[in-house]
Formats: C-alpha cells, sequence, structure tokens
C-alpha cells in the first residue's frame, strides 16, 4: 500500500525563522510611534438651543470677513446646538442656506469625515471626540469646486464664507 502525499504537508513549505535582531527592531518601530494627540477646541458645553432658520433654511449672521472661515479645519462653520440630534441636521441646512455670489443655486455633496478633536459637546460615549465633516461645494460658473468643512459638535455664529452669500441674513429678517 502506497502512501499519498497531503497536499498541505508541513514539508511543502519550509518554514523560515524569523531573525530576532529583525523582530526586535520591528518592536522598536512600532512603540516608538507617537499617536495622535487630540487637542481640544472648547472644554465648555454649548448653550445655543438652535440656530434660527425660515422655510428649513438657517438664518446666517452674514459673509465671513476670514478668508479661512469654512475653508480649513482650523476654523471651520461651526453649527452646533445643545442638542446633538438637531444639530446633525445643521449642516444640509446650512449648505441650502448658501447661494453663489450672484444668486447661484449651490449644489454639495459630502466627501468624508476628517480632523477628530477633543470637545465637551460629544457624547460621553464617543470620549468627548468630535469630527469635521467635509463637503464639495460648487455652483454653476465656479471653475473649481471648494470643500467646506463643517463642526456640528460646537456652536459659534454660522457665516457665509466669503465667495458664497447667504440666503437669509439676521439682519434681513429683524422687523
Amino acid at each position: 500500500m502506497t502512501k499519498q502525499k497531503s497536499y498541505w504537508h508541513h514539508t511543502d513549505f519550509p518554514i523560515r525563522k524569523v531573525n530576532s535582531s529583525i523582530l526586535i527592531i520591528l518592536i522598536v518601530v512600532i512603540a516608538s510611534c507617537k499617536s495622535e494627540k487630540l487637542h481640544w477646541t472648547t472644554k465648555q458645553k454649548n448653550t445655543l438651543e438652535s440656530i434660527p432658520e425660515i422655510d428649513s433654511i438657517l438664518v446666517l449672521e452674514g459673509v465671513s470677513k476670514s478668508s479661512k472661515y469654512g475653508y480649513t479645519p482650523e476654523a471651520p462653520i461651526t453649527l452646533g446646538v445643545r442638542n446633538q440630534y438637531v444639530s446633525v441636521t445643521y449642516p444640509e441646512k446650512y449648505l441650502n442656506s448658501l447661494t453663489g455670489p450672484q444668486g447661484e443655486q449651490v449644489l454639495y455633496e459630502r466627501v468624508k469625515s476628517c480632523c477628530f478633536f477633543k470637545t465637551a459637546n460629544s457624547d460621553a460615549a464617543y470620549q468627548n471626540v468630535g469630527v469635521l465633516e467635509i463637503y464639495e461645494v460648487s455652483y454653476e460658473g465656479l471653475k473649481t469646486p471648494k470643500l467646506l468643512y463643517l463642526n456640528f459638535f460646537d456652536e459659534g455664529k454660522a457665516f457665509a464664507p466669503q465667495g458664497f452669500l447667504p440666503k437669509k441674513t439676521i439682519a434681513s429678517t429683524k422687523p
């Protein structure tokens, strides 16, 4: 009786011994990698109940004086309120509140989340970590779409970024 050779017999695939010095170097390299330290954006809880809105669009303060407002992770558009379940609806309402400089309809698409940060306005279950949402925004005639960074964890005054106009402003809604 002849013995059949197994296809998965251990002698078919020679096992190479890992050089212990390579293993030690690998461990040192992994251990030396620093984890990213998150910075606090705010340690104060939101006090704002809601951002004023009319017909499901937010009423904005006007156009920001800062050229960085909304265009960088360091100067995001802040849309946070006390109730996080309300604030998660604000990115769409905010983007619907914008027009191009000549009143053009704004088109937008969510790109991704990025830029983790510490905030007192995130659920404790998430260890007080918030995240920015990036949207690609354009309108007819705009050569290159713009990326806007939105923070719906922390509160602040909501403006239109430079290059856009608000459909409604606080001043235009006052009697």
